[in-house]
């Protein structure tokens, strides 16, 4: 059963216990923007939603903070980041950067 996710500021990055296994999204933080800068899941914890979760949580923390925009470097080969990116906060603007996509999205005013 997974844990509630959970803000671990020391290592920048939310987290999510489950099954043995520690799903994570790290982050970078400035006064106005939130950058993703990378989320694994565990192999065995994939498909369940987890990533999603980390999201989610990772979205509203930074709408309580008062962050106007969220971005995301990815791998080039994960077509899924950008699919729960939009998800989580309608539309958003891809960009190919080398073999990475760069995602953004700005931040409603109340989430």
């Amino acid at each position: 059963m997974p844990s509630a996710v959970r803000d671990n500021p020391q290592l920048r990055r939310f987290e999510l216990d489950a099954d043995g296994h520690v799903a994570f999204s790290q982050y970078q933080r400035s006064d106005d923007t939130i950058t993703f800068m990378h989320t694994e899941v565990p192999k065995a914890l994939e498909g369940r939603g987890i990533g999603s979760a980390l999201t989610r949580e990772l979205v509203c923390d930074a709408c309580a903070a008062g962050i106007a925009e969220v971005t995301a470097l990815v791998r080039g080969d994960n077509p899924a980041a950008p699919a729960i990116l939009q998800r989580a906060l309608g539309q958003v603007e891809v960009r190919f950067e080398g073999s990475e996509m760069l995602v953004r999205a700005p931040l409603p005013a109340v989430c």
